[in-house]
């Protein structure tokens, strides 16, 4: 598994202020789309979100996905991860805290492939996600990584979305082209 950090402000282990696991994926579909939620600011990312005390990377994913989409995903499908990231972010808003924190993440993406639907009816999005109209599509990946590189956003939370959207959609195209070479060597 690739990993990568993020880390433009220098913030040091002792400066973080909140920590915080995520499990997200990249579910491609039957036509070889990626389903991405969009925000209504614009901001694109991938289903998942942060685990639960207690709770399995799987596990969160699979309660994640079926939240987000309203597809269920059999978790004995759910394979290795491809990429980690890292992210320190200084000064990141935290509405839950009603103010700005230093806030390191860890972001874990796999893949996954269904022919299942977006059920809009079987989501149970969150308040946040209800208020700012989250909307999960298929999504070619080459244009949405296209959209990512072109993008310029000025919000620093959209920022952030938006080094992790490029990252995982250029380390995903990294991520196929490896599996493809190495089931051509066979």
């Amino acid at each position: 598994m690739k990993k990568v950090v993020f880390n433009n402000t220098n913030l040091g282990e002792n400066e973080i202020e909140k920590r915080v696991t995520k499990v997200r994926a990249i579910i491609i579909n039957e036509k070889g789309q990626a389903l991405v939620g969009q925000f209504s600011d614009g901001a694109y990312i991938f289903p998942g979100g942060k685990l639960d005390d207690g709770e399995l990377k799987e596990e969160a994913l699979q309660r994640e996905i079926f939240e987000e989409t309203g597809i269920q995903i059999d978790i004995s499908k759910i394979g290795t991860p491809f990429l980690e990231i890292s992210a320190y972010n200084a000064n990141y808003p935290d509405p839950k805290m009603g103010r700005e924190v230093n806030k390191f993440t860890k972001t874990i993406f796999y893949e996954i492939h269904t022919d299942k639907q977006v059920e809009q009816t079987g989501q149970y999005l969150s308040e946040r996600e209800k208020k700012s109209r989250f909307n999960v599509k298929p999504m070619n990946l080459s244009i949405l990584q296209y959209w990512a590189e072109t993008n310029n956003p000025v919000d620093y939370r959209q920022k952030v979305f938006n080094q992790e959207l490029l990252t995982v959609t250029r380390e995903y195209a990294r991520y196929k082209q490896e599996e493809n070479a190495i089931k051509n060597e066979r």
